[in-house]
């Protein structure tokens, strides 16, 4: 099991298997069997095991650290076992990092031969992929061979595996394995745009996992877990769509952890403290609520947007048409839980049903109460919360927002989570009151937050009903609605409701009459 690996990995670097390094370097048949995963000799026809690979790269980290350190002893056995494997099966040296960050350490007529061979090992890649992209006939062992080449070169030859891709989704033939190269070519690009660290993917299966996708906080990896997938899940994008969802979560903790004020960031802290909060030896908290989680309700539109948009670039327009609608319903029924948020809690072994929304941000401040120092491992909570970790007022929100605003010219505002916080601590307070003690400079925004609100409410309440959300929940329609009427009343009498926004809303309101007509 992935996680398991990690366990005991993270045991051995904390010291307490002083053993493991030198285990794995005098152990010749574990150390064969993990390495020929990657061996296109013996891996062709069948998937990696994720832990085989996992246990690789957490293995290289260590050795690696080592040779650094000029550990002799380490340095020895490297030399001893990687010489080994590189005569065993010389295309290994594509795949692991001690023939590429460690050579030097290597006898010198070892090391004239392993640049020679990976000379001719990029020589022949070079002709295996000008046959493959003239569609002519290559074995499946060299196939594999470029697959892995590829896989293992990402970032020098971006141009070259865009083109390979879009050759493999002109075909009807599927090869598995092509999706590691996909997934880590994904992941890489996704990196780089994003201006985060590289992080791996692994992809195989795990027989003791039942999750198709993991990623583990604190660990940047994403595994995906090829053994839940079905066979015959159209052109496998199901698998991209988990991919994507998985590395959103990787960016929901990066944002989180350099103190951005996002969205994202603000999705992993609400899941990550109220789990922290709340779970008990007999009630894990994040497990019940999943489904329900912004973290989660982000990461599924996210994965799924981002895996139509590769479809878009590499899939042709027939074959985008059908996955579109394939992926229509999951949509759906994603938007139904985030309508449907409520969130359980245990208080004395009874589980109490809350607002998601509230139960979240509570959750937050309660955390902040018991344990100061989530404002240094969390310090954008700062504009949010004070010491004792109760919500600022409207009025205060709105002082941190603008003055954010003018310090960065207007750059990376995050409007949303200041909007989301805003609309929290305004439905404690009374509207008028607020309103007329909102200095006129503050004002503007006021009402801008106002305008969005109550959209924003009219969107969700016209589908809830349209869609029949409501039916597993109806409190949380009722709320909504009642928000909704308060907001509206309020900004009519004092003519605020922006011209951009009338008509969403106008409709919205003779939705809830024909609903309220219905009801009675």
């Amino acid at each position: 099991m992935v996680v398991d690996i990690y366990k005991k990995y993270i045991s051995y670097v904390n010291g307490k298997r002083n053993n493991t390094l030198e285990e794995f370097l005098d152990n010749k048949e574990l150390f064969f069997n993990a390495y020929f995963s990657y061996a296109i000799t013996t891996s062709s026809s069948q998937f990696n095991t994720i832990d085989n690979l996992f246990m690789v790269d957490v293995m290289e980290e260590e050795i690696i650290k080592r040779i650094k350190n000029s550990d002799k002893n380490i340095i020895n056995k490297v030399i001893s076992m990687y010489s080994s494997l590189y005569k065993e099966e010389p295309t290994l040296i594509v795949s692991s990092r001690i023939y590429r960050e460690c050579l030097d350490i290597f006898p010198d007529n070892i090391v004239k031969s392993i640049n020679k061979s990976n000379n001719n090992l990029k020589d022949l890649v070079d002709k295996i992929t000008k046959k493959y992209l003239n569609r002519e006939e290559i074995d499946d062992e060299y196939f594999y061979f470029m697959i892995l080449y590829l896989s293992n070169n990402i970032g020098d030859n971006n141009i070259l595996i865009d083109k390979v891709i879009r050759e493999y989704y002109r075909r009807d033939k599927n090869y598995d394995r092509f999706y590691d190269l996909i997934f880590k070519y994904i992941v890489y690009n996704k990196c780089i745009s994003n201006n985060m660290p590289i992080i791996p993917v692994y992809y195989g299966i795990d027989n003791n996992d039942k999750y198709t996708g993991v990623y583990i906080d604190g660990m940047v990896y994403i595994a995906i877990n090829d053994k839940l997938y079905k066979k015959n899940s159209y052109k496998n994008l199901t698998r991209i769509v988990t991919l994507c969802h998985e590395f959103c979560h990787y960016r929901q903790e990066y944002e989180a952890r350099s103190g951005q004020v996002s969205s994202s960031a603000f999705n992993y802290i609400k899941c990550s403290l109220s789990s922290k909060l709340h779970t008990t030896d007999k009630f894990r908290e994040y497990d019940v609520n999943y489904k329900y989680k912004d973290s989660e309700l982000e990461a599924e539109a996210v994965g799924i947007s981002d895996g139509l948009d590769f479809a878009g670039e590499y899939f042709s327009d027939k074959e985008y048409d059908r996955v579109k609608d394939s992926l229509k319903d999951r949509l759906v029924r994603s938007y139904s839980f985030y309508n449907n948020n409520m969130q359980e809690e245990n208080c004395e072994n009874i589980s109490i049903r809350r607002d998601g929304e509230a139960y979240a941000i509570e959750s937050i401040g309660t955390m902040i109460s018991k344990k100061r120092s989530m404002f240094d491992e969390y310090p954008q909570l700062k504009k949010f919360y004070d010491k004792n970790g109760k919500v600022f007022s409207p009025i205060k929100i709105i002082d941190f927002y603008l003055y954010k605003y003018y310090s960065s010219n207007g750059d990376n505002i995050s409007h949303d989570v200041y909007r989301e916080f805003f609309y929290y601590s305004i439905k404690r307070y009374e509207l008028e009151d607020v309103y007329k003690t909102t200095s006129l400079i503050n004002r503007k925004l006021f009402c801008v937050f106002l305008n969005e609100i109550i959209e924003d409410l009219a969107i969700d309440i016209d589908m809830m009903i349209s869609y029949k959300l409501y039916k597993e929940d109806s409190d949380n329609l009722f709320k909504s609605i009642s928000d909704f009427n308060r907001f509206y009343d309020f900004m009519m009498q004092y003519r605020l409701i922006d011209k951009s926004h009338i008509s969403i809303i106008e409709r919205s309101k003779n939705i809830i009459s024909s609903y309220n007509s219905n009801v009675k």
